[in-house]
């Protein structure tokens, strides 16, 4: 059998120019004799990459991006984007997402190819020779100037244009996606050789300044907008179990879940990405934790300036080295209960206001008690002094009684009285989810004290290289700790 090396030399270079990127810089390391006639250059290792960071085991996903209502499909915060990875020009190197600024990765000539087009399929742009192929080129720009204007008409131009005459009488012609589609086929990632990550952009002098929001010297970069259900899960992403949306108290989820009704609604956080001075690591803001931490972005501007000026920007790492392991976990585990403590008082409100409004019913002015309903409404010794076990105890016994009293006196003997008494939705949800309520509470409390108990699991998470992937696909609402560990 004919080796390679054996070919007439226009029949191999022929055969060369048709090989993908990937498969044309395996073949130039077979044989020092192949490497000699192909010589591989460094654009050459840049198309291999950009052609691996297409292959799902290695780059992850091909998002797709609507450019007229800035849709991301799949979102953010689904479970793709975690290990979805993009080349960076600069380092040659495949890195995660969050490692690039937004234009970098959701620019029309930045974007990952689809699937099926031209960039998507393209040969290795290896010549025998140097001399370029102007005219060839010229034709290729030509094509992508008319291509532009076609998109720039389907996802701006004409909608605006439609709106402005009627209004949100006349709807945009449904062909303009299809329209959008076929251009990004041509114009994706036609300039992905230039794209550069955060460190190189920062060593070339060029990291975005409308996207710094810290200071030249330690820069702060607003990379992505996440959404997750409260500071909390955003500063912890993963630490708290997650809880089914069956459990969730209705009262509670009324306005937390999408009109699917099968997701939470999440409230936007600013991704924040910054290299830490002493490792030069990129991290997220989340990991340079500190007492009065904020993520209202107009904060974290001034903090983190503040900090930079008393040079006291340090990652989870190096204050751990510079500080001890015994510190380093109890300030972490101080700024988590902090943290944490925020959430009681709105679970305390939830499980109290339906106690306040039946003593107004029953206790009103000029409403003389009523026998029977004492036991339930009467007012409990020093309610919630410092929130003790035996007065959640109490409540819910009352609350059982109650429960009891409407479900099994009302709605049986008297149906009249309980369609007017639970025509009121919060009514109803409150007397369903009050248990729900109480175990909530409780399981922030058992939070707290396996953060107390268990620093070390504390530590571990805000530690992990990849606690970062949990920031994109939130699954925490409430936390789920038994309540025997209280």
């Amino acid at each position: 059998m004919g080796r390679f090396e054996d070919l007439p030399y226009d029949l191999r270079c022929g055969i060369v120019k048709k090989l993908d990127p990937i498969t044309f810089l395996r073949m130039s390391m077979t044989s020092s004799k192949l490497y000699t006639l192909l010589k591989p250059k460094p654009s050459h290792h840049l198309e291999a990459l950009l052609a691996l960071e297409l292959v799902p085991e290695y780059g992850g996903i091909v998002p797709r991006f609507r450019a007229r209502d800035n849709r991301v499909s799949p979102p953010f915060e689904s479970e793709e984007w975690r290990t979805n990875k993009y080349a960076c020009s600069g380092c040659l190197d495949l890195l995660p997402h969050y490692m690039f600024d937004h234009r970098s990765i959701l620019g029309l000539e930045y974007r990952k190819p689809p699937p099926g087009s031209r960039e998507a399929k393209t040969a290795t742009s290896w010549q025998p020779s140097d001399r370029l192929l102007q005219s060839a080129a010229l034709a290729k720009r030509e094509g992508q100037r008319g291509w532009r204007k076609r998109y720039h008409l389907a996802v701006t131009g004409r909608h605006l244009r439609y709106r402005r005459q009627f209004g949100n009488r006349l709807q945009p012609p449904r062909h303009d996606d299809a329209l959008a589609a076929e251009a990004e086929k041509v114009l994706c990632g036609i300039l992905r050789y230039k794209r550069l990550c955060l460190e190189c952009k920062r060593q070339a002098g060029r990291l975005p300044e409308a996207l710094n929001r810290g200071t030249p010297e330690n820069p702060l970069i607003h990379v992505r907008t996440v959404e997750y259900p409260d500071s909390f899960d955003r500063l912890y992403p993963g630490f708290l179990a997650p809880l089914p949306l069956e459990e969730w108290p209705t009262q509670r989820s009324v306005n937390r879940v999408e009109s699917g009704g099968n997701k939470p609604k999440l409230t936007p956080f600013p991704l924040l990405m910054a290299p830490c001075p002493v490792c030069g690591t990129w991290k997220e803001f989340a990991d340079f934790r500190h007492s009065d931490i904020s993520l209202d972005i107009h904060d974290v501007q001034s903090s983190w300036r503040q900090w930079s000026s008393q040079g006291a920007i340090l990652c989870h790492h190096c204050l751990r080295r510079r500080i001890g392991t015994d510190r380093f976990r109890r300030r972490i585990v101080k700024q988590a209960v902090k943290h944490l403590l925020t959430r009681i008082p709105g679970v305390i409100w939830d499980m109290t206001w339906g106690w306040l409004v039946l003593h107004g019913w029953f206790y009103g002015l000029g409403v003389t008690r009523r026998n029977g309903r004492v036991e339930v409404i009467r007012p409990w010794d020093k309610p919630f002094d410092n929130d003790d076990v035996e007065d959640f105890n109490d409540l819910r016994r009352r609350h059982d009684i109650f429960k009891r009293f409407v479900y099994e006196e009302l709605q049986v003997n008297h149906p009249e009285v309980f369609e007017r008494a639970t025509r009121e939705k919060w009514v109803k949800n409150w007397i369903d989810d009050f248990g729900k309520l109480v175990s909530i509470y409780f399981d922030y409390k058992g939070a707290i004290c396996e953060m107390v108990n268990n620093p070390g699991r504390l530590e571990k998470a805000v530690l992990d290289p990849k606690a970062i992937e949990s920031i994109f696909s939130p699954s925490v609402e409430y936390a789920a700790f038994p309540l025997d560990q209280l």
